[in-house]
Order: structure tokens, then sequence, then C-alpha cells
């Protein structure tokens, strides 16, 4: 992770944010000690390359298994529904992101997954909590929604996965997701007892180059496993 922040930095033309410029041909007594000006070039170099490979956008095109009415209208409403996920999750942009993000970590990815928060609204459900204080004399309730495909991007600390020769032959992996722990104990009060803060949680910002401190948030670990001869 050192090497990823270290490449970051160097993106970002922070490298040598600290460093100072030491004169050889002058006296120790008569040195003046300025800072280094960095000229970003390594950010030029990418953003073009990733412009240049965006040029080419991953696109789905969906066709009709037969030359019947009904396939016709099938593929076009698939078609829709593509470019209704391609629009919600503004895919164009996570995609020059992710591309962006691996050319400087040397990976990067997009968890896609099934968000059942998302989506319209079908029911709302009362939730049978204990009384407190902010909700006394209330009916609280829950919307149940349709649920919709989410596109994450993850950054490689959030991602940790089996050690393969190839990305191929990876058998399973680790997602991290960080979330609040008020929210979390809604979501399984069967364990809101052994749902804690993470006191210890700290998170590297690559906006402002620092660690954060996330209060009241806590890791949600995701374990992911393909079928294999030994796990069917």
């Amino acid at each position: 992770m050192a090497k990823i922040r270290n490449n970051y930095l160097r993106y970002k033309g922070l490298q040598y944010l600290n460093s100072v410029y030491y004169p050889r041909d002058v006296l120790e007594t008569q040195r003046r000690y300025t800072p280094q000006m960095v000229l970003p070039l390594i950010s030029d170099a990418v953003d073009e390359k990733v412009a240049r490979l965006m040029e080419f956008k991953p696109n789905v095109v969906v066709v009709p298994v037969h030359d019947e009415a009904q396939d016709k209208t099938d593929a076009k409403v698939a078609k829709r529904f593509i470019d209704h996920v391609d629009y919600t999750q503004k895919l164009d942009q996570k995609f020059t992101q992710v591309l962006r993000n691996s050319k400087i970590a040397g990976e990067s990815f997009l968890w896609i997954r099934w968000n059942p928060d998302l989506g319209d609204v079908l029911q709302e459900v009362s939730i049978l909590e204990k009384a407190t204080e902010s909700n006394d004399n209330k009916n609280p309730t829950e919307a149940i929604r349709q649920g919709d495909i989410e596109a994450i991007r993850k950054s490689p600390e959030f991602v940790l996965y089996e050690r393969a020769e190839s990305w191929e032959k990876v058998n399973y992996c680790f997602v991290i997701e960080l979330d609040y722990v008020e929210a979390l104990k809604l979501d399984y009060p069967e364990k809101a007892d052994k749902i804690k803060e993470d006191s210890d949680l700290r998170v590297f910002n690559y906006d402002k180059f620092d660690e954060e401190t996330l209060s009241g948030m806590v890791r949600k670990v995701h374990f992911y496993h393909k079928r294999t001869k030994y796990l069917p």
C-alpha cells in the first residue's frame, strides 16, 4: 500500500512537497533553502493515455435470437434496461476513474452487485424496535424498494483476493465495505450486540492525501467464492 500511495503522490505532483533544494556550489553557511518546484508530467501522460483508451467505450449490443417480432421487442427492452443502468450508475465516469486508478496503482476494481435498497418504492412496512426518546409515540416505517444494479469503484486496499498465477485462477476474494454502525444494527438485529465501532479505523483519502479517522463506522466484509471442484 505504501507503493500505491507513493504513486498517487507522484501523479499529483506532491512527491517532493516537503523537499528543499540544496545548491552544491555554495557554502553551507551561505545556502538558501527553497522548496522544489515539481511539474506533474506523469499526470499528463496518464490522463492522455486514459483519454485515448476511453475512445473505445465498452458497449453491449442486444441481438434477438430469432427473426420474430417478440424477440425483437425483447431485445429492445433489454437494451433500454442496460442503457438505464448505464445512465443511473454513470458508468462512463466510473470506467474512466477505474482505468486511471489502474494506471496509477497497478490495478483497480469495479464492484457490480445487486442493491435491494435502490429502485422504486414498492411498499412501506412498520419497523418493530424498542422505544427511545427520539421515537416515542411514533410509528417508524421502512420503505421496501424494488432493488437495482449498483456499480462501486474499489481501490486495491479494499479488495483482497487469493494469490494465484493469474486473475482467471483466483477462486475467492474479500471485498471490504465501510458502513455506519447503527445502520448495520438495524439490518442485522440478531447480531446487534456484536457490531461495534472500529476505534482504529483509518482510511487514506486519495483526494487530500492524508489518513482520516472515520467515527461511527465499521468494516463490512463480503466474501465471494466461485464454484470449484472442492466447493460446488
